[in-house]
């Protein structure tokens, strides 16, 4: 128990996590150790859960109907540079929401909590809302590094005792607040992880092809050979009757379109990688969507060494067919509905 000496000559200015003197670090993590954790462990189920569960309840409760996901340009970009280790499309967050704490955003789980409303579509953007959501988004990661809501607010609360001992004599209860949230780790860890992205996530967003609107090309007639021939942005296979058109759009999306420009079939690849896009018809029977990159966005999966000839074609029915030449035989089919 010699622990227990040093940290009884420990005065409250010492209670900070980023105090330099390594004897009061030492008796830092010594509370940590043999305080903290250990009391969460036996009394934490008795005394804190019904607490987190209350105040869970209050804010879920605000949030009933208001809960949206994340902006799509969003998910895309942090996706395709694979930011954070969560499931986004599970990620919804709600506005104007009460969260006891001041001004700070709260996040449980898969679910953030904004205290005023936030600008996060692509027209009239607010950068700093934008930081933000990276920010919360790093929380949402933390809740699956530790196991759940359970152990994440365990980690928070024992934080919590270091940093509100810290600021006792801060005067409001928002000044309170606002210096515990400064104060701990898991909040300095967020921050860094929103600074380290912001910059990218926005230059990305103005590559982003998501929204680009299609401007109609030539038609390349209703087949390619695979001999590498290439559709280009804009560009199109038109069925001989003229009544279906498979488009390679600007915006990434590869569509077949039916008559009065019904969509019968698409790739849902818009906006991903980086315009412009085409299609190539690879001499490996392969046909393949790709990015200025060079990279791979969509394909139909029907490669093979060594066949002797293949084409691409939009029938009359509007079915788009990948045929082998000798012997003619369908290797590959869109599917189409109805036709």
């Amino acid at each position: 128990m010699g622990f227990w000496k040093k940290i009884q000559k420990l005065q409250v200015k010492d209670l900070d996590i980023n105090n330099k003197n390594s004897a009061v670090r030492e008796g830092l993590r010594e509370i940590d150790e043999h305080v903290f954790q250990p009391t969460w462990d036996q009394l934490g189920g008795l005394l804190i859960d019904p607490v987190a569960k209350a105040y869970i309840e209050f804010v879920e409760e605000q949030a009933k109907g208001k809960y949206q996901p994340l902006p799509q340009w969003l998910k895309l970009i942090l996706s395709e540079d694979n930011s954070y280790d969560i499931d986004l499309p599970r990620v919804s967050y709600a506005e104007g929401i009460n969260t006891l704490q001041a001004d700070n955003a709260i996040t449980f789980g898969y679910n953030i909590h904004f205290p005023r409303a936030t600008n996060l579509e692509r027209e009239g953007l607010v950068k700093s809302d934008v930081w933000w959501i990276l920010h919360e988004l790093e929380h949402c990661v933390q809740y699956k590094a530790l196991g759940g809501i359970g152990p994440f607010l365990a980690k928070y609360y024992v934080n919590s005792v270091v940093a509100g001992l810290r600021s006792l004599q801060v005067g409001t209860w928002e000044k309170y607040i606002n210096k515990i949230h400064s104060n701990l780790q898991i909040e300095k860890d967020a921050d860094s992880k929103a600074n380290s992205l912001i910059d990218s996530v926005m230059s990305d967003l103005d590559d982003l092809s998501l929204g680009r609107p299609t401007v109609l090309g030539s038609s390349q007639g209703s087949h390619i050979n695979c001999t590498n021939q290439t559709i280009r942005e804009g560009e199109f296979l038109e069925s001989d009757d003229g009544r279906f058109r498979f488009i390679c759009q600007f915006d990434g999306n590869v569509v077949l379109y039916g008559p009065g420009n019904s969509v019968l079939w698409k790739s849902s690849t818009d906006g991903i990688g980086k315009p412009p896009y085409r299609i190539v018809a690879q001499d490996d029977r392969n046909i393949v969507q790709y990015d200025r990159e060079n990279r791979a966005i969509w394909r139909t999966g029907a490669s093979e060494a060594g066949h002797l000839g293949c084409f691409l074609v939009l029938q009359n029915d509007g079915n788009l067919v990948l045929y082998q030449s000798e012997p003619i035989v369908a290797v590959w089919h869109n599917h189409t509905p109805g036709h």
